[in-house]
């Protein structure tokens, strides 16, 4: 197996996060598009596991629908891309290289986090890499008021 060398990377998108009317679960179509780029850029994922984790089964959703798609447009088995794991769904679960997209990108009051205002939540999706964190997201949430009160 490949060691991976990378700590913790940070990647600032200035997407815009929604809800689904029908189940009410958040998602950001930009931080798809800007991840989908990146890890298609490193096909094929071979040597060391890769999970995405995210905090919304409208999230999953959207990464389930776009790997499939890059699936078939690349020829690469569904199988062998990353994993797509909520965080909720993540205790226990390890990976070389883990990306969390936290989707939200509205800080204005702690409420607008969601659930992710739980530190367990968070801890849960920082602690999941084995050898390198990507975390993806709007900058002005962890350098906004909130920052200090998370």
């Amino acid at each position: 197996m490949n060691r991976v060398n990378c700590h913790l990377l940070g990647i600032s998108i200035n997407g815009t996060m929604a809800r689904d009317e029908r189940t009410m679960s958040r998602y950001n179509v930009a931080n798809v598009t800007t991840v989908m780029t990146l890890i298609e850029r490193i096909l094929p994922v071979d040597g060391y596991t890769f999970t995405l984790l995210v905090p919304y089964l409208g999230q999953k959703s959207l990464y389930i629908e776009a790997l499939q798609r890059l699936s078939q447009r690349t020829g690469v088995a569904f199988e062998r891309l990353p994993k797509v794991l909520t965080i909720d769904a993540a205790q226990g679960h390890e990976a070389d290289v883990v990306l969390v997209d936290w989707t939200v990108t509205n800080s204005e009051r702690r409420s607008d986090l969601g659930f992710l205002q739980e530190n367990r939540r968070v801890n849960l999706g920082l602690t999941r890499a084995k050898g390198c964190i990507l975390s993806v997201g709007n900058e002005d949430i962890a350098s906004g008021k909130l920052s200090n009160h998370l």
